[in-house]
């Protein structure tokens, strides 16, 4: 599964994103960072190119728009998991788009992780990451 899975994941943080892509990059997944709207606004037209979208939700465009609303009208297939601090976690709910709320922390990586075999592949707890 993971060699054909790409994930796309924004955060402001570029410490957080090359970290998010290392981990899952060496479970096999295909990651594609961006920064900012610019670079989204390029991916848009791949649409069914992403599978999962790793989201830090305080990002937002230029005008003040959120920016899960701008993936939830570039990406209206792809789920998302949002990659928050622990204080922000109650602005959001879970709903079509949104299927995980992480907390940002030493360990959110197994976590995102354990998330995407649970919602996209077969479980196999030898590939669970256990040594982040």
């Amino acid at each position: 599964m993971a060699s054909n899975f790409t994930i796309l994941i924004l955060d402001r943080n570029r410490h957080i994103r090359m970290f998010l892509e290392r981990e899952l990059g060496r479970k096999g997944y295909r990651v594609v960072q961006v920064n900012d709207t610019c670079e989204l606004a390029d991916l848009s037209s791949d649409r069914d190119r992403y599978d999962l979208v790793v989201l830090d939700p305080e990002l937002s465009d230029s005008s003040g728009e959120p920016i899960i609303e701008i993936i939830r009208l570039c990406f209206p297939d792809v789920p998302i998991i949002l990659h928050t601090l622990w204080q922000d976690k109650t602005k959001y709910t879970i709903d079509s788009s949104i299927i995980a709320c992480v907390e940002k922390n030493g360990n959110s990586i197994v976590t995102i992780h354990q998330i995407i075999l649970d919602m996209f592949g077969k479980r196999d707890k030898s590939q669970i990451p256990r040594d982040f």
